[in-house]
């Protein structure tokens, strides 16, 4: 399914101000998937839609909640993102603001 995305967090932090024009939010193909041994692990993904199916993952967010629709069609998801600090694998939380292409 196709769907744009915006960051509503920097380094953790809520980003300020309305989000920006639909042309400047990531475009490409949102997956959920569940991974783990007891595959208890969920992940939201989105892959840029010309990539291999195993590249191209533009933005993860593991164990996703969904905490808001919007009027407008919108759905503001948080969970935990993976980051790379000075090659050390850390993670934070973030927020995504997504509306689905229809």
């Amino acid at each position: 399914m196709f769907a744009r995305i915006h960051l509503l967090r920097s380094m953790g932090a809520i980003v300020a101000g309305p989000p920006p024009p639909d042309s400047d939010w990531a475009v490409g193909i949102f997956e959920f998937s569940r991974a783990g041994a007891e595959r208890d692990v969920r992940r939201l993904v989105l892959r840029a839609a010309q990539a291999n199916p195993d590249k191209g993952v533009m933005y993860e967010l593991y164990q996703p909640q969904l905490v808001d629709v919007r009027a407008e069609g919108y759905l503001r998801f948080r969970g935990i993102e993976p980051i790379s600090l000075s090659g050390t694998k850390a993670a934070m939380v973030q927020e995504w603001l997504v509306k689905f292409q229809v």
